[in-house]
This record gives C-alpha cells, sequence and structure tokens, in this order.
C-alpha cells in the first residue's frame, strides 16, 4: 500500500508543479493552446501505459505518473479559466455549482463506462487464454511438478496465472482506449471561443 501511495505521489508533484506555473505565467498564452498541450501530454503517458507489462519497473510507472501529472495540471487551470471568462460576476457561484456538477457527472459516466469495459475485458481475455491451455502445453508440466501429487493446487496456480494475465490485457485495452479518445478530443479544443484579455487602463 505504501509503495503504491507513493508510485501515485509522483503524479500529484506533476500536477501541482504545472498548475503553479501556469497559475504564474499562464495569463500570457492562449489557454487553449495550454489545453492541447496538455491533453496531448495525457494521451501519449496513456498510450506509453498501454504497452506495460507485469513486469513494469516501478521507476517506469513513477515517471510516467509525474509527465502525466504535469499533462493533467495543464489542462484543469485553464479550462477553469475559459469556463467563468464570459460569465458575469453576479453569476459565478451559480456557474461553478454547474462546473463542478457537469465535471462529477462526466466522470461518473467515463469511470462506470471503463469499469464495465474492464469487467467484460477480463471475462473475454480468460475465455481467450483459457482455450490455450491443454495438459500438453508448455510450462503445464513444470506446474504440474511444482504443485505435486496435488492437482487442485496445480489448477489452481494455473488459474491465477490466468487470471492475471487477462486482467493486465484488460488494463492495456482500457489505457489505450484513453488515449484514442483524449487525442480525438484535442482538435474540439479550437472550438472553444478565446477570452477576451483585460483591459489595461
Amino acid at each position: 500500500v505504501i509503495e503504491a501511495g507513493d508510485l501515485m505521489a509522483s503524479r500529484g508533484i506533476g500536477t501541482m508543479i504545472t498548475m503553479a506555473l501556469i497559475g504564474r505565467f499562464g495569463s500570457r498564452l492562449d489557454p487553449r493552446m495550454i489545453i492541447a498541450f496538455g491533453l496531448g501530454i495525457v494521451a501519449i503517458t496513456m498510450y506509453d501505459m498501454g504497452g506495460w507489462n507485469l513486469q513494469v519497473d516501478p521507476r517506469t510507472i513513477a515517471l510516467n505518473g509525474f509527465i502525466q501529472g504535469l499533462g493533467v495540471g495543464a489542462v484543469f487551470v485553464p479550462i477553469t479559466t475559459v469556463a467563468f471568462a464570459t460569465v458575469a460576476t453576479p453569476y459565478r457561484t451559480d456557474a461553478a455549482g454547474l462546473v463542478n456538477l457537469s465535471r462529477s457527472i462526466g466522470g461518473s459516466i467515463g469511470i462506470s463506462i471503463l469499469a464495465a469495459l474492464l469487467a467484460r475485458g477480463m471475462q473475454v481475455n480468460h475465455a481467450d487464454l483459457a482455450s490455450f491451455i491443454s495438459p500438453y502445453s508448455v510450462g503445464i508440466p513444470s506446474v504440474a511438478l511444482a504443485a505435486g501429487s496435488n492437482s487442485q493446487t496445480a489448477m489452481a496456480m494455473i488459474e491465477g496465472e490466468v487470471l492475471r494475465q487477462a486482467t493486465m490485457l484488460a488494463f492495456l485495452n482500457d489505457f489505450r482506449l484513453i488515449s484514442y479518445i483524449t487525442f480525438l478530443i484535442i482538435p474540439a479544443v479550437l472550438l472553444i471561443r478565446r477570452p477576451a484579455k483585460p483591459d489595461k487602463g
């Protein structure tokens, strides 16, 4: 649990750094370009995650998470700026509620879809991988030898490995799907109206 927390912390550090930098210097740049840049980073890191395996190095996970955090931070700050740019001051409280509501609903829908695809992918992958298992498969004799005379132990060991591989494949498919969707979203950023610069006088 502690190791998992350390690996996840790198994403938070990346997000914190980017949000601080954009908060300081972001007003000099077109927020649409910052959003597109952040989405590009997220898409690339997700695509990279789609090529992992069960032996992925923890340092690779931490580095990917840090870079992904940079992209996430580059998305949220300018999106908030753009969302409130054309809202009159008396209505900003209501607008904040609508923004948070839409973000929560969108996040819930996305998580639900990915969770359903993950569960389905695990079942499909498990069925596909199990179809290749037979007493003559490579590695089965060594598993039987390790289990000794207990055939149930051998079957449990094989089932456990098939389930691990099926789960990993399902996660990889979800990572690639997120990557593709994020890439497709990037051109839509150009449809956002650029906020007017405040008068200096």
